[in-house]
């Protein structure tokens, strides 16, 4: 029986691998990252409710999706392979090259909490795909369904690696909804899309957009793997 916390990711695990391709290691990683952060923030929920034993069982479940993150290999069942005890199975070893450091500050993508996005960094730049920055201003309370919306509308072409601040507007009425914030979206993309501008049209129509932001939503490349 499949977990509900599991269900939205095991469908996309199937469709990847029935699609296969080179990307679809990459893709997989993407999807185990965000499986890692449902499993942590329903296990801290369950120690704050008292459930042990629900928050243990969640915490194996921590340890082997971090597992998989550096296992050579994630063909399988998604559920099967969460499940299923560690092994010594051949691990992948990723590097990302120096040349990417000229253009993203090394511990951006060094700290401690992105170790899955310098996984997923590292991957991308094996297949070749290119490094974005899209900035762009959000309304304040729908900034995470804009976020969601970036996310689907990129998948499976594109993924947003971690975003970060890069300011702050008041709101220019008596309503402080309207405040914006200024976010800047580091992404990889599929290098067969030299326009990102192809997988966010409509962007300032999007939950949360607004035409009436000091700049535009606007895309800048930033890296290309020296294979492309």
């Amino acid at each position: 029986m499949i977990h509900p916390l599991l269900e939205r990711s095991t469908d996309l695990w199937k469709q990847i691998g029935e699609s296969g391709g080179p990307s679809a290691f990459l893709l997989k990683l993407a999807v185990l990252r965000d499986i890692h952060r449902a499993i942590h923030a329903r296990k801290s929920g369950c120690l704050a409710k008292g459930q042990r034993d629900e928050a243990r069982r969640l915490g194996e479940w921590e340890t082997r999706v971090q597992e998989l993150r550096l296992s050579a290999s994630l063909d399988g069942d998604l559920t099967e392979l969460i499940e299923r005890p560690a092994s010594s199975a051949r691990k992948r070893t990723r590097v990302l090259p120096d040349a990417l450091f000229s253009f993203i500050p090394k511990e951006k993508l060094e700290r401690y909490d992105r170790i899955w996005e310098n996984a997923l960094a590292a991957q991308a730049c094996s297949l070749g795909w290119r490094f974005w920055i899209l900035d762009a201003w959000v309304q304040i309370p729908l900034i995470e369904r804009w976020n969601q919306t970036l996310t689907e509308q990129l998948w499976p072409h594109g993924i947003v690696l971690f975003t970060e601040n890069a300011g702050f507007l008041e709101s220019r009425t008596d309503n402080p909804d309207d405040a914006l914030w200024r976010g800047q979206w580091y992404v990889i993309l599929d290098p067969r899309f030299t326009d990102p501008n192809e997988l966010s049209r409509g962007i300032a129509e999007w939950p949360g957009g607004t035409i009436t932001a000091p700049t535009p939503a606007h895309w800048r490349a930033v890296f290309t793997p020296k294979r492309y």
